[in-house]
Formats: structure tokens, sequence, C-alpha cells
């Protein structure tokens, strides 16, 4: 999914700005919302570069998902007509958006908050033109709308239908066909049709053609956010985006325009050299971040003292959960101990949890005991002279030997606020197991292992098709940034599991639900039935354990178990008590 999941995120935020046209709050500017030119499949299958995505967009198991995705919004778009969705239109969506993501389109949505217009203009046979016309007549009539009327438009044949402050046009105008909706009231055809009608009668197309790039993407993701609140508040900017084919993989290039200054200053790298072991299979590094850690909420809730203005994180190769982050911190004993009280707290908004949060006296952590598999631990780390408050998804393995040094070759560059490097397959993998056991420790069901997604993922986890991704994000101007990403698909390993999880939610695309808690008597009752039903067990030899491109296994790892005093806390617990410890940490 991970090809796949570029150009249907994309083609998602598509249509569900479509879907909450009508639902933005207040605004004071006439601008775009949304704006994206795609060549679509076939166009980028032409081109030259990206074989890698195009060998993957090619295979069953994405095809699949797209169909997931296609049905899913279907199902979300009938409702707008449908009130509340009691006739089912969603199949008549269906091959519309197969058409949107398979031929060249342009989509713009655009206007004041509460007149908002949408406009989509497709490159069709005269076939497919006539099937979205009768589709569109079928969901009018079935919806119980009004009537649609036929007529023409700068001499196009063209429909027509009104109904309460909205309506919705459809032109045929040569190779093309333009369908928009008007919403509010007086704004009737939005204004953006007649502009991408003129442009095909004087010149045969809607706009300019794309020269290189496979799709451009203009957004305000400030805006964007009141109806996709996944979009975290600190990229509130105007987004220019473009991606295209490059050798095997793609490049990804954008701009981020930020309506403030930054202030961003660059301030020499602290990362934890002694303590990051190989085989690294990905690294992060960001600096600057003691803003957007302000203004995070759940954040704000551990009322700390301090917070660091930069992290990194690396994983490594062969156990899923080796994955750490550590940030340059002073005091981080007592911020540690100060924090405790409201982490369970902090931790149950996410759901029912199981296990207990521990003090270990002896020293210095917080270990979370009683998950299955994961033992996080946050612990002061002193390295190379720098004190650092570091966590993990288990305890810190020993030392075996450090990375290449050209890793860290980004720290020489003066305005790079963010660097990241991995081998997106073991990403991938890594990711896709900590979910699974991220929704055991949250008591929550876990994924059908033969849903479209997981299948795709199978797929996904095996071979060598994801290659290297490297991201960088630099500081090009007072209230500019600017992104560049090399990847053999567009994602990485954790963009790709979490557009997995976000299309498998009940209300995709508007939210990110996660599955539903255990119900422990149904399934104590599925496995007895499963026994009760099955013939003999027949014993399955285990697989060849999997091998790390180019990187030889790690030495054994001592993930010693906590000892000394300590003090627990019981999850889960709204609020509880400060435990009781027999001597707090000394500044």
């Amino acid at each position: 999914m991970n090809t796949s999941s570029n150009f249907l995120c994309r083609l998602t935020v598509v249509a569900a700005c479509v879907l909450s046209a009508y639902g933005l709050a207040q605004a004071q500017e006439d601008s775009i919302v949304y704006r994206h030119h795609s060549v679509g499949s076939s166009g980028f299958a032409a081109l030259e570069g990206g074989t890698t995505f195009k060998s993957i967009w090619a295979m069953s198991q994405t095809e699949e998902v797209r169909r997931q995705v296609y049905a899913s919004l279907g199902r979300a778009l009938a409702k707008q007509f449908s009130g509340a969705g009691t006739n089912d239109l969603g199949p008549l969506f269906v091959p519309l958006f197969s058409d949107l993501v398979q031929f060249e389109s342009v989509a713009d949505v655009r206007g004041q908050d509460g007149k908002l217009e949408w406009t989509v203009a497709v490159r069709l046979s005269e076939p497919r033109q006539k099937a979205w016309q009768e589709a569109f007549q079928q969901i009018l009539t079935q919806a119980k709308l009004p009537i649609p009327s036929v007529g023409k438009l700068e001499g196009y044949p063209a429909g027509q239908a009104k109904f309460s402050e909205r309506e919705f046009s459809w032109v045929s105008a040569g190779d093309w066909l333009v369908a928009g909706l008007g919403v509010g009231l007086g704004v009737g055809r939005p204004a953006q049709l007649g502009t991408m009608i003129s442009g095909i009668k004087t010149a045969g197309r809607p706009v300019a053609a794309l020269a290189g790039p496979w799709i451009k993407v203009n957004a305000d993701l400030s805006r964007l956010r009141r109806s996709f609140p996944l979009l975290p508040e600190f990229i509130g900017s105007k987004l220019e985006l473009t991606m295209a084919g490059k050798g095997e993989g793609v490049r990804t290039d954008a701009k981020l325009l930020f309506p403030e200054p930054l202030n961003w200053q660059a301030e020499e790298w602290q990362i934890p050299l002694n303590s990051i072991m190989d085989p690294v299979v990905g690294f992060s590094a960001a600096r600057g971040i003691e803003r957007l850690l302000r203004k995070n909420d759940e954040v704000g809730l551990l009322q700390l003292p301090a917070f660091p203005n930069q992290a990194c994180s690396w994983s490594v190769a062969s156990v899923p959960y080796f994955t750490f982050v550590a940030a340059p911190l002073t005091g981080v004993s007592n911020i540690m101990w100060n924090a405790l009280p409201m982490l369970p707290t902090l931790i149950t908004n996410h759901g029912k949890l199981s296990g207990q949060l521990l003090w270990v006296t002896n020293n210095t952590q917080i270990v979370w005991q009683g998950l299955p598999i994961m033992t996080p631990v946050v612990r002061p780390l002193f390295d190379g002279g720098r004190e650092f408050i570091q966590a993990g998804m288990m305890p810190l393995p020993s030392h075996v030997r450090k990375p290449p040094e050209e890793l860290f070759q980004f720290t020489k560059r003066a305005n790079l606020a963010w660097y990241d490097w991995e081998i997106t397959e073991e990403r991938v993998n890594a990711w896709r197991r900590i979910y699974m056991l991220g929704l055991l420790g949250f008591l929550r069901e876990s994924p059908m292992t033969n849903a479209p997604t997981q299948r795709l993922l199978d797929q996904l986890g095996q071979g060598r098709k994801l290659g290297n991704s490297i991201s960088e994000l630099t500081v090009t101007g007072p209230s500019e940034l600017s992104f560049l990403r090399h990847s053999q698909v567009g994602l990485t390993g954790l963009e790709i599991v979490s557009i997995l999880r976000w299309i498998d939610s009940s209300n995709f695309p508007f939210t990110w639900e996660s599955t539903p808690f255990m119900d422990f008597k149904k399934n104590s009752a599925l496995r007895k039935a499963s026994r009760t039903n099955a013939g003999p067990r027949q014993v399955t030899p285990m697989p060849p354990s999997r091998q790390v491109p180019s990187k030889p296994a790690p030495g054994a790892a001592t993930g010693a178990k906590p000892s000394g005093g300590a003090s627990s806390l019981k999850l889960p617990a709204p609020a509880p008590a400060k435990p009781v410890q027999p001597s707090a940490p000394k500044p």
C-alpha cells in the first residue's frame, strides 16, 4: 500500500474535501482549500522512473485496497446526497473514483467557508463520460432529489440539478468531463467550473499539462485540519507539493508557507552517539521542537518544567520493538518523578490498559510492566558528557558496535531542521507488529488477517521492494520550510502502516477509529468452536528467520529486569495518587 497509499491518500483528501465542503468553519479568505492535478495511474505508467512504485501499484493486493477505499468513499459521499444514507448509493460512486485515480484529473475546492465550491475535471473517453452522466442521474433520482435539467454550456452538453442552496452541474467538453458543486446561498454554479470550460474551449485542456511531475498539490492545511483532525496543528500552513518518478523510486518536493515567522534558530546537534548501536535500520533527528511540544495538549498534561528543543530516535534490526528516542534535558530524574502521577491519566486517555507503572529506585527508571512482549522504559541517559531523557519500547540493549559515521553527516548542514533515514521494509514490518501489540495492550481486537490491508502488508514485508527512504526538512525562509524525500514509494514505514490502519477505520476518511474492545466471552466461544470443528492438529515448520540486508545481526541484547525497591501505579486509573516512594530523586 505504499505506492497505493500515496495516490490513494491524495484521492482520499480530494473526496473528503468534497464531502466536507458543506461543513468547514468560518474563514475570512476566499482561497484554495485543496487543489491537485494528477496524470493518473495510466499517465505515470507511460512515464520514465518510479519502476518500484509502478510494480507495487500493479499488484493484486494493492488493487484490493483500492477497491476498499473506493467503497468506503462511496458510502461516505452517498450520505451527503441521501441524508441518513438509507439509499444504497455507494456502489454508484465506485467506478467514478476508479476513473479519478486512473485518468488525468484536476480537482479544485475553494471559496469562503459556508460558501465552498468544488470542481473536478477528468479526462475520459466518450463511453466513460456517458457512464458518469448516467451515474449522476441515478444518484440524484435514487436520492429523491430534483430531476436534472439538460442543456448547453459554452456549446457543450451539460446537466444541472438544484437542491436546497446547492447547484450540481456537469459538462461534457471534448475529452473532458467537468463536474462541480456550488454551496451556499446565491453561489450556484462554481466559478471554477466556468474557468475550466473556457480553458478547454480555447486550449483543449482545463489547465496546462504537467511537465514532469506525476501529481501537483496545493492545499491550505489549516483549513483542511477542520475536516481532518488527524492533521497536527503545527503544520497549519500553505502546502505546495509535487511527486515524480526518479530511477527506481520517486522524488517528493514540498514547501510549507506559514502565516507567521518561525523564529527558528540553528543550534548544535546533541546526539547520544555512544548509545546508538548497529545494525541501525532507521534514524531520525529534529531540532527547534520546543515550541511544538509546548503546544501539545498531552505533553502539557505532564506539567513539565522544561522542554527539550531537539530529539532523535533510532531503530535496530531483527527485533521490531528495539525503537528508542532520546532528547537532551537536565534534571531528568526530578522531571520524571514530578510527571509520574499524571502518566496513568495520560495513557488511559487512549483506552483501557493492562499492566502497571513501576518507579524503580535503584536505577531511576519508569517501567511499564505487564504488556505483551514489550516493556516500555523511561530513564535518564548520560552520554558524551550530556544528560538526556531516553525512552524505548524495550530496555536499551547493550552496546555492540557503533553505526557508520556517514549516518551522521547531516549534522554539518546549518539550516536542516529534520532528517530521517530508514530501510523502509524493515520499518513496515516493525511498525505493523508494534501496532498489533499496542492493540493488545489497550485490550482491542486486532484486524482480520485476511483483510485487504493486511494482505498488502504481507506482500510489502517480503522480498526487497521498498529500499531506503531519506527525508529532509530545511528552513529556507523566515516563514518557509522545504521538504525533500528520495524513496521507492513516497512514504516511510510508519506512514504506510498508519494510512492502512486509517483505511480500516469505520468512519474513514474523516476520523481514525481503532478496532473495538475485545469481547472475551465471544472470543472464548469462537476458540472452543474452532477446536471442536478442527481436524487432527498439524505441525507447521517454522519459517527461516529474516535477515537484514548488508547488516550483520546484533549481538546478544541484555534487557535486565528492573531490580531494587519499586512503587507501582496500577492501570487503568483516571487520576492516580502520587506513588509512595522511599526517597525522591535529589536535585
